[in-house]
């Protein structure tokens, strides 16, 4: 009889130990396709942060270096070269090959300091999908809004102003210090003065 009761106690325990075994396998399954859809998501999901990439030198000593920061809806680029581009620009997206007649705009930047920069700009195609609030030359205000975009702690404000009407938007400053150096090491621009305070 104890002989029975032994081994049914070992029957059931044996049973047992198999439910919480399967339950402690189908656990750990569950365990590794969670951590691996996180993994998924946060793979695909953007990251906000200031990107650089430098080309060149080419067979003519030039260095280009082209900076962003933004989306597929509308980012902040700082393109520049060796010899003597430099842009700031606010592009945005518009209609497939919508045509988008050039005029004269106000470019806006605002770091950290409490007053936005005000940079004389155009509007205009930036190309097929996108148009772009553009300022280009080599000049202390241009200079000004990379320190600006440099410096920033927090978030960098853009807006601009064509024909009376107005719209603005807000990048990270991630990244910002490092790529805005690499524009002015890479297109040799520390001796564009600022403008005077």
């Amino acid at each position: 009889m104890n002989k029975m009761k032994s081994a049914s106690w070992a029957v059931d325990n044996l049973h047992l130990f198999c439910f919480y075994l399967r339950g402690w396998r189908i656990l750990k399954m569950f365990k590794a396709f969670f951590l691996s859809a996180a993994a998924v998501v946060s793979s695909i999901q953007p990251v906000f942060a200031w990107q650089a990439s430098t080309e060149g030198p080419d067979v003519f000593g030039v260095t280009k270096v082209i900076a962003t920061e933004g989306g597929p809806h509308d980012s902040l680029v700082v393109q520049c070269d060796s010899k003597e581009t430099l842009f700031v620009a606010y592009v945005l997206r518009k209609k497939e090959f919508e045509d988008v007649p050039e005029a004269p705009a106000t470019l806006y930047i605002q770091g950290s300091g409490g007053t936005p920069l005000k940079l004389e700009a155009t509007m205009r195609t930036w190309n097929d999908n996108y148009a772009g609030v553009v300022a280009v030359g080599r000049s202390p205000e241009l200079m000004a809004a990379i320190q600006e975009i440099k410096n920033s702690k927090a978030k960098v404000n853009v807006g601009y102003e064509i024909g009376g009407n107005q719209d603005s938007a807000s990048f990270s400053s991630r990244g910002s210090t490092t790529a805005m150096q690499r524009v002015i090491d890479g297109c040799r621009l520390s001796d564009i003065p600022l403008p005077p305070a």
